[in-house]
């Protein structure tokens, strides 16, 4: 019963998904996607400067993380339960077609026809769901992870703003100023842009996680196989690394929009014309009001929110054993 209602959780949690980022959303998501690139380095050299290559290695490493553990989900679903059945058969020459899974069907699953379809209709499901989380978790640490990236790059360069007592480079140093407040601005609505997208779909996210890690973990320590102990064991993994990538970037966004006014007040500003100053001063201002994203209103997607998910499921967790050993 409790399996039935994860994987009633998870087919909403993916039609949510699907409908919000692939529908409602698309248009939104291409027009963000186009307003990254035009700010980002393109030249080998600003690449290096600003160091690209960290960023990048970092949504690889993550990328890696979250490819391993949902094709180890996959590989479980497809795999274990055919080895599961031919084990059964080598030791004892007989196989028992009563299905590996334990979801519940209103008709008699004890043949090998009833078996092999249920097990590739529920292969299929499955590889389909994980695709579509590995798709959204990946687009979403992209998307916050490049934007992160461009709020440190506006950082280092304002910090880096020549500022000396020629009257020229006082002017120029304006102008520079002028065009990395509208910059700072278009970054600000971005954030904005991809909160207002995200919001509805993080809020079920948190609370379907929550529920999700608190019967994977129920049903691993009460499994009735070994088979169900290792899909049960993946599962949990799978949130858990989901739920952890989410509020990583969230994290991220939030510190890196936060250092733009680092990046002012580590600037020559105090050598600068009260006009320089006045226009620092509305950076900085904007900057220490930090971009977040959130679960529609009810909380900031950072690693606070990680820790309170984990300690909520366990809490959860607790509750299910207590009135399972009553």
């Amino acid at each position: 019963m409790l399996e039935n209602f994860v994987n009633i959780g998870v087919l909403s949690v993916v039609s949510i998904k699907c409908y919000l980022l692939f529908y409602k959303h698309r248009v939104d998501l291409i027009k963000i996607i186009a307003k990254l690139e035009e700010f980002f380095p393109k030249s080998g050299i600003d690449q290096k400067t600003f160091n690209i290559e960290k960023h990048r290695k970092k949504i690889k490493k993550f990328g890696s993380i979250i490819n391993g553990i949902y094709l180890s989900m996959v590989i479980d679903f497809i795999l274990i339960p055919v080895m599961y059945k031919l084990y059964g058969w080598i030791s004892s020459y007989q196989v028992d077609w009563v299905p590996v899974h334990t979801i519940l069907f209103p008709f008699d699953q004890k043949s090998p026809f009833v078996f092999w379809s249920l097990h590739f209709l529920y292969v299929w499901t499955a590889s389909a769901n994980l695709l579509t989380f590995n798709v959204t978790d990946l687009f979403f640490a992209s998307m916050t992870n490049v934007l992160s990236m461009e709020f440190k790059i506006l950082a280092q360069i304002i910090g880096d703003i020549d500022l000396n007592d020629d009257e020229k480079t006082e002017e120029s140093a304006i102008k520079e100023l002028k065009t990395f407040v509208d910059v700072h601005e278009e970054f600000n609505q971005i954030a904005l842009e991809l909160d207002n997208i995200f919001a509805f779909l993080l809020f079920v996210n948190v609370f379907a996680s929550i529920s999700f890690l608190c019967v994977y973990v129920f049903l691993f320590f009460f499994g009735i196989s070994y088979y169900l102990l290792t899909k049960y064991f993946v599962c949990f993994i799978g949130v858990f690394i989901q739920v952890y990538v989410y509020c990583y970037f969230g994290d991220r966004l939030a510190e890196s929009s936060n250092g733009v006014a680092d990046g002012v007040y580590n600037s020559a500003w105090y050598k600068a014309s009260p006009k320089f100053r006045k226009m620092a001063l509305m950076i900085m201002k904007r900057a220490q009001r930090e971009q977040k994203i959130r679960a529609w209103k009810f909380a900031d997607i950072n690693l606070n929110t990680f820790y309170w998910i984990i300690t909520t499921a366990y809490s959860y967790y607790s509750f299910l054993v207590g009135v399972y050993e009553v």
